[in-house]
């Protein structure tokens, strides 16, 4: 899948996340699909479901996905 295809595929997403605050970078350039979601300065931490329900949701966005999606929280280091 191409990197466009993948945004197209997770806008939804991204909107959904920008209502609360987050943002979502997209690096589908490598061998898996890096995901990585960024609190802004009014993020609402309680309304980011937990980690695994948003592969679920990913994956559910782009069901042809070819890579492991590999995604990064916020609070992780």
């Amino acid at each position: 899948m191409s990197n466009a295809t993948t945004e197209d595929a997770l806008i939804g997403i991204k909107q959904m996340l920008n209502a609360d605050g987050y943002d979502l970078m997209i690096d589908d350039s490598q061998s898996d699909l890096h995901l990585k979601i960024i609190a802004g300065p009014e993020a609402c931490e309680d309304c980011l479901v937990p980690k695994d329900v948003m592969i679920s949701i990913i994956e559910a966005s782009i069901p042809d996905v070819q890579k492991a999606i590999v995604l990064k929280y916020p609070n992780d280091s």
